[in-house]
């Protein structure tokens, strides 16, 4: 353009063009933000983030499979009922795989600072709708220790997870006539096996014999699409902070979850909001 051609309506435009192509510029990170890993995950159980409730399909096959081998009889039911149970933590408290395979079993007292995560067995029921198990990680282990805040400034410097009750048959069943046939007597681990690769081999060959099918995915997913599943799940229906509610079960920051693990549409919002907003009956009734 020549400075004959120069006029406020053309720089008008020049100037909104170039602030559309910063604005557009800016944009391309938050939709890139997705890590690959968890791309990855989302993709492999992309079918059940749509639904309401996601977590609700997986842990209705647990119920199954667990009436598949409740009579316990050969090594593949006793291998199946502990890898499915591993599944059903997962969908409690999604820590990553790293941790699940060096989980050791310990009762009574908690300690201040425990050296290794553990399943924790209380001697009583710590309260109601909880179960007499809890997981305990030490916030040395965490990944993100100093990129959630809330599990940075831990004292004493660990997480408790009290369990819900209805883990609390599994739990019990798989500890009083699992374990013993699967572990020797000497060992405090939670699992039959300390190898990570190992252990995820197993659950995605329970996954892809009992899950797949069922679910409508393609293949297995291993121990990272939990967190996507817990996250998604836990955003769409905690009545109250729902994204810090999914950041506390995931041990990760706020800010992870809206970019990274939370698949969570405008329109899921639509039943919480229309209840927001319908009238109530006034108080005390019609004068």
């Amino acid at each position: 353009m020549s400075s004959n051609d120069w006029s406020l309506e053309a720089w008008m435009v020049q100037e909104s063009r170039t602030w559309l192509e910063r604005f557009e510029e800016s944009l391309d990170p938050v939709k890139l933000r997705y890590h690959k890993l968890a791309n990855n995950a989302m993709k492999k159980v992309r079918p059940l983030l749509d639904d309401p409730r996601p977590l609700d399909l997986v842990r209705n096959l647990h119920s199954k499979v667990f009436e598949d081998v409740k009579a316990l009889r050969t090594p593949a039911q006793l291998e199946t009922f502990e890898v499915v149970l591993l599944s059903e933590l997962l969908c409690a408290f999604p820590l990553r795989a790293k941790h699940w395979p060096e989980m050791l079993v310990t009762q009574g007292p908690i300690p201040d600072n425990p050296p290794t995560e553990s399943l924790h067995i209380y001697d009583d029921v710590p309260g109601p709708n909880l179960s007499r198990y809890a997981i305990v990680v030490p916030t040395s282990r965490l990944k993100n220790e100093h990129t959630s805040r809330e599990v940075h400034e831990l004292d004493p410097p660990r997480y408790v997870y009290d369990l819900p009750d209805f883990l609390d048959g599994p739990i019990s069943r798989y500890l009083q006539e699992v374990r013993p046939r699967l572990i020797e007597p000497q060992s405090q681990h939670l699992f039959s096996t300390t190898s990570v690769a190992t252990l995820r081999n197993r659950l995605q060959k329970v996954q892809e014999r009992y899950f797949i099918g069922p679910l409508g995915l393609s293949k297995a997913w291993g121990f990272h699409p939990y967190r996507v599943l817990v996250a998604t799940h836990a955003v769409k229906n905690a009545l109250e902070r729902p994204f810090e509610v999914a950041a506390s079960l995931l041990l990760d920051s706020t800010e992870m979850v809206r970019s990274t693990y939370g698949h969570y549409r405008a329109e899921d919002s639509h039943d919480t909001a229309r209840a927001s907003i319908a009238p109530t009956e006034p108080k005390g009734g019609a004068s």
